[in-house]
């Protein structure tokens, strides 16, 4: 340290004269701390902002991907709320449908009550709406959560009705099998057609939803039900009494055995002869042995026959509902007396007309609601 800063003179020459010039040690040193003191601010300084740079280098990419996020979680937004919107569209169509359907087939009979128990017993489970899903897009809309919840019910609701229309089918089948009806004849042809039109979920997502379930117990129930109501089962003279019965007996012109094929009911003269079932007329004339006489096409392969009348009111082609007026009682024919003679046929082979005629409350009760659902679609 000393050794470098001694005092120094310089030696200068000048118009023939000679100068000298000392720099002391003391002013080296100066000089030296003031050049020292200016690198290190220098330094300092260069320092200072090249950490600043730095930091707002960092805070400029933190804002791009902060943007970018925010972009992301905004078109994340958007599709939900398209989906929401779609969903909202779907679930609101759906619903009507399902309360179309309550009201349809269990707003008026008993098993309404049992409708509204399985319909208080759905709770809406825990639903994930999340996968696939941004959570902060999610929460920016919920309504995504519950309109979710909402089909989680609906598809609880329709697990529990599919329930209730397999245990009507049920209950179908058993009263035809009495009727001696076979069911699989009302509900093995599955012909259908018609131009496609989209409801709901497509076709992909509902084989994997209690709809699907629904749409084939609905189908079968329907088709049951439909059959049932164009089963005769009305009392074609209601001021009457039964006078001979279906099957064996001696014939009243020649005394010998004889297969009857119907049944007889005796009244007065020009008592109102009615349908026993909805059909369409295939025969208003007289008929050989059974006089004036109306023969009624209820469909599936079943006829009724209505013998001896003194009076036609219908014509063939007529379509005729259950209960109507068809013609009046009288002894057309062979015929011993003032009666009907009922007959119903199954694919041309006569059966006996009393379980038809005796149907219970519940036969009774689909008749009358499914009819009243029948003629409400014909109407529409």
């Amino acid at each position: 340290m000393n050794a470098a800063f001694v005092d120094r003179e310089f030696y200068m020459r000048s118009n023939g004269q000679v100068r000298f010039l000392t720099v002391s040690r003391r002013l080296q040193l100066l000089a030296a701390g003031s050049i020292a003191t200016i690198l290190l601010t220098w330094l300092t300084i260069s320092g200072v902002m090249l950490i600043a740079q730095a930091d707002a280098n960092a805070d400029r990419l933190a804002m791009a991907e902060e943007a970018e996020r925010v972009a992301a979680t905004a078109a994340a937004v958007d599709d939900i709320r398209e989906g929401v919107e779609a969903r909202a569209r779907r679930l609101t169509a759906r619903q009507d449908f399902l309360d179309t359907l309550a009201e349809d087939y269990f707003g008026e009979t008993p098993a309404a009550g049992s409708l509204e128990a399985v319909n208080e017993k759905v709770v809406a489970p825990a639903v994930d709406d999340t996968e696939g899903n941004d959570s902060a897009a999610l929460a920016a809309i919920p309504a995504a959560t519950d309109l979710a919840r909402l089909e989680a019910r609906q598809l609880a609701f329709a697990s529990g009705v599919a329930s209730l229309a397999e245990a009507r089918v049920a209950r179908a089948e058993r009263e035809m099998k009495r009727l001696g009806l076979n069911p699989k004849r009302f509900i093995g042809n599955s012909a259908k057609g018609g131009p496609f039109v989209p409801f709901g979920a497509t076709k992909a997502d509902l084989p994997q939803t209690p709809f699907a379930d629904l749409t084939v117990a609905m189908d079968r129930l329907d088709r049951l039900e439909r059959a049932l109501v164009a089963v005769p089962s009305f009392s074609p003279a209601k001021n009457s009494r039964l006078t001979s019965r279906f099957g064996f007996r001696y014939d009243p012109f020649r005394g010998t055995p004889a297969r009857h094929q119907g049944q007889d009911f005796a009244g007065a003269h020009g008592e109102p002869i009615l349908a026993a079932g909805p059909g369409k007329v295939v025969r208003a004339a007289r008929w050989a042995g059974y006089g004036k006489a109306v023969e009624i096409d209820h469909g599936r392969g079943i006829r009724t026959r209505y013998a001896h009348m003194s009076k036609l009111d219908v014509k063939v082609g007529d379509r005729v509902e259950r209960g109507q007026q068809v013609g009046r009682m009288g002894s057309t024919g062979r015929s011993t007396g003032t009666h009907l003679h009922f007959e119903v046929r199954i694919d041309g082979k006569a059966v006996n007309p009393r379980p038809f005629l005796e149907a219970n409350d519940h036969v009774l009760e689909i008749q009358t609601v499914a009819g009243r659902r029948l003629h409400a679609a014909h109407a529409g």
